[in-house]
């Protein structure tokens, strides 16, 4: 009598899902590692496979050459510009009262609510405690939006990238690629782990997951595009200078308001890596 066989494993049983690490996550393995635990038993507490611990550990020096300039940036930029601290308390405010009515799937989070709401804190803040003589300015920010009114991830993560509210900014990062010329010229930007399009992982999860209706397709000088390819680039983004003849497939997470002639002349400037992000966050005028 012949033995019984077990099945075959399936696919998902054979591998773990891939997970794309951000750089405080790969450097919270590497101190694990660096404290004496072994390979299979870091990869055990992080849910990573073992090879993944492995190329983490051989590509460390990589990774802490990454923070240390990330820090550097951080500190010119202190070291520049001092905002409005106001503006700051805000900010923090905001991204937690976005984040709160995402994670409850509230629909009417648009660009006019975010709009209030910002305008609605700030102005609170200032009564309690006034940053200046001037009176408190009004709001601005790009819609950001689908028409639908929904918030989406795309746009919920640039807005943490605008506000480096979980550390990784936009500040200080250099546009390193552009179409120029033709309609649909574009600059591309949002590399914040190596500033030279090869990284810029992205922070919020499922943005690779396509989903119908929440983001309008690109056609117009002035979109903004979010990454439509693996998150391990998913922070860079687009901006067309000029209109298209087609729409794409990329999406649209919001709009320039003001200054698309400043975009403009930084797709003609050569090279365009020269070109830098120099301030960024929740903008009030």
């Amino acid at each position: 009598m012949s033995s019984k066989r077990s099945a075959p494993p399936t696919p998902g049983s054979r591998e773990k899902k891939r997970k794309v690490l951000s750089l405080a996550e790969k450097m919270d393995v590497l101190a694990v590692i660096d404290s004496g635990l072994g390979w299979s038993a870091t990869g055990k507490k992080f849910g990573l496979h073992e090879a993944t611990v492995r190329t983490i550990w051989k590509t460390r020096e990589k990774i802490r050459q990454s923070v240390r300039e990330s820090a550097d940036v951080s500190s010119k930029v202190a070291s520049v510009s001092r905002r409005d601290p106001l503006l700051e308390k805000m900010e923090k405010i905001l991204n937690r009262w976005i984040s709160e009515q995402v994670d409850q799937r509230k629909s009417n989070v648009d660009g006019v609510a975010i709009r209030e709401k910002a305008r609605s804190i700030y102005d609170h803040l200032a009564e309690k405690e006034p940053s200046g003589s001037s009176p408190a300015p009004g709001f601005i920010a790009s819609h950001g939006v689908h028409p639908s009114g929904t918030h989406t991830p795309k746009v919920r993560q640039f807005l943490l990238l605008c506000t480096g509210q979980r550390g990784p900014c936009y500040n200080g990062t250099k546009l390193f690629e552009v179409v120029r010329g033709p309609p649909g010229e574009c600059v591309w930007g949002g590399d914040y782990e190596r500033n030279n399009g090869r990284g810029g992982a992205a922070l919020e999860p499922y943005l690779d997951v396509h989903v119908p209706c929440l983001y309008r397709e690109s056609r117009m000088a002035g979109d903004v595009l979010g990454w439509g390819g693996d998150l391990t680039k998913g922070a860079q983004f687009f901006i067309i200078t000029k209109d298209k003849l087609e729409v794409s497939g990329l999406y649209v997470i919001g709009k320039v308001e003001g200054g698309l002639e400043v975009v403009a002349e930084a797709a003609r400037h050569y090279p365009i890596t020269e070109v830098t992000v120099v301030d960024c966050g929740v903008v009030v005028d």
